[in-house]
C-alpha cells in the first residue's frame, strides 16, 4: 500500500480506537442483555485488525505510535 494511503488508515486506526474505547465504556450504562448484544456486534470490528491494519502496521510500523501500557 502506498504511503499517503497507508497514512489515512493509520489515522483511521487511532479515531477508531476511541470511538471502540467510548462505545465499550457506555455500554456499561446499558441493561446487561443489550449491553452483551451491542459487544457482540462490535466484536466484528476485530475482523479489520487482521485483514487490514496489523498487515498496515507491519508494512509501515513507522505510522502507528508505540502503545503505553497502563499499569
Amino acid at each position: 500500500m502506498e504511503k499517503e494511503l497507508a497514512r489515512k488508515f493509520a489515522a483511521c486506526s487511532a479515531q477508531f480506537e476511541e470511538w471502540f474505547n467510548t462505545m465499550t465504556e457506555l455500554t456499561t450504562q446499558l441493561e446487561e442483555q443489550h449491553a452483551k448484544r451491542i459487544r457482540r456486534i462490535m466484536a466484528n470490528f476485530f475482523e479489520l485488525d487482521e485483514e487490514l491494519y496489523r498487515p498496515l502496521m507491519r508494512e509501515h510500523p513507522d505510522l502507528f505510535p508505540p502503545k503505553i501500557e497502563e499499569d
